[in-house]
């Protein structure tokens, strides 16, 4: 998995917040047992409080493992070619609409980001500007032109 540090540190600041609600959590559990120590079969806080724990778990084991699978990656430093980090500007050559996607992280936190795994991503990397490509995104054939590629 490729990460740019950037984008490691946000998913490190993420697994952080998860972490602080699991030891919250955590807490509320062990306040539900001694609360219902006497009807522990009939113990609603408690259940509650098991259920919120699991779900934290669940979100917090894949992001642990994305972490420790990690690898950097440098920005890239040229534009001949799209590449990991580069923005890239393509026109959909069905509807003549322009997008522009930053390609990103393995895992990314933004509105324009695309992780480099995407079937966006797939058909633009290794474009050159002005090239055509087609691929299949969101079960359609998109047929696009790159435009334009930045840092």
């Amino acid at each position: 998995m490729l990460f740019f540090q950037s984008d490691l540190e946000k998913l490190k600041e993420r697994i952080a917040e998860i972490q602080r609600k699991k030891r919250e959590v955590g807490k509320e559990v062990g306040e539900a047992c001694e609360q219902g120590a006497e009807t522990f079969h009939d113990n609603a806080p408690f259940d509650m409080a098991m259920h919120s724990f699991e779900i934290i778990k669940t979100q917090l084991m894949p992001l642990l493992a994305m972490y420790r699978g990690a690898r950097i990656i440098m920005p890239p430093t040229n534009t001949n070619q799209v590449e990991i980090g580069h923005t890239v500007t393509f026109s959909d050559l069905d509807t003549g609409a322009t997008e522009t996607y930053r390609i990103g992280s393995y895992w990314v936190d933004g509105d324009n980001d695309t992780s480099y795994i995407s079937p966006i991503a797939s058909i633009l990397l290794g474009s050159c500007v002005g090239e055509k490509k087609e691929g299949k995104v969101a079960g359609r054939v998109r047929k696009i032109r790159i435009e334009k590629i930045e840092f």
